[in-house]
């Protein structure tokens, strides 16, 4: 994701932070979804089986950020994803406006005009450094746009992925595990690191 920190031109300005509306929509995402899912402990696993999701957990990330990763039960997701929103809002407001200003700033010094305005950037730079500075924060608006939707449907997926794996139950009696090990060698007359790979099967579900 695109984020700029400070001026391409001038290093001691920085962008208006603005904070986008949708952060307040959690709250009442939280609410709806609490009053139609069953209690947690009140839900037998079969139950829960049955009226899980992948499709359900689509169709609420699609609609919400972060309402997917609620639905799967992943709360600790949902500060995650608003964050890279934030991010994204923070990089989109930063560079719309550096991009309004050198563009402004470029048409105004172009034209020859002289009536009077507030843009700071048509005496301290000219018209060359106001067109590259308009063309570069014009590319980082559109980075900043791609990165945030790309941003969106990672959360999506990410959601999908949940949905899928969040019946996947693996047996007690059935474990793999992966370890150091030291072995020995015959026909080398000593030992070598190795790692071991042990599948247990416990008997009584055979």
């Amino acid at each position: 994701m695109y984020l700029m920190t400070q001026e391409y031109f001038c290093s001691h300005e920085t962008g208006r932070f603005r904070y986008p509306g949708f952060i307040f929509f959690p709250v009442v995402a939280f609410i709806v979804l609490l009053s139609s899912s069953p209690a947690v402990g009140q839900t037998n696993p079969e139950q829960a089986k049955l009226k899980h999701s992948p499709d359900k957990a689509t169709l609420y990330a699609a609609i919400l950020p972060g309402l997917g990763q609620a639905y799967n039960r992943k709360y600790w997701k949902i500060p995650i994803v608003y964050a890279g929103f934030g991010v994204g809002g923070y990089s989109i407001s930063f560079n719309r406006d550096k991009y309004r200003l050198f563009k402004e700033a470029y048409r105004y010094v172009s034209a020859g005009d002289t009536s009077p305005t507030d843009n700071p950037y048509v005496t301290r730079y000219n018209a060359y450094q106001l067109q590259v500075g308009r063309d570069y924060y014009r590319r980082s608006l559109e980075i900043s746009y791609i990165g945030t939707g790309m941003w969106y449907l990672l959360t999506i997926v990410d959601a999908i992925v949940d949905a899928h794996l969040f019946d996947y139950d693996i047996d007690e009696n059935l474990s793999l595990s992966l370890a150091p090990d030291v072995i020995t060698l015959p026909a080398a007359s000593g030992q070598v690191s190795a790692i071991s790979l042990t599948l247990c099967i416990k008997p009584g579900r055979l």
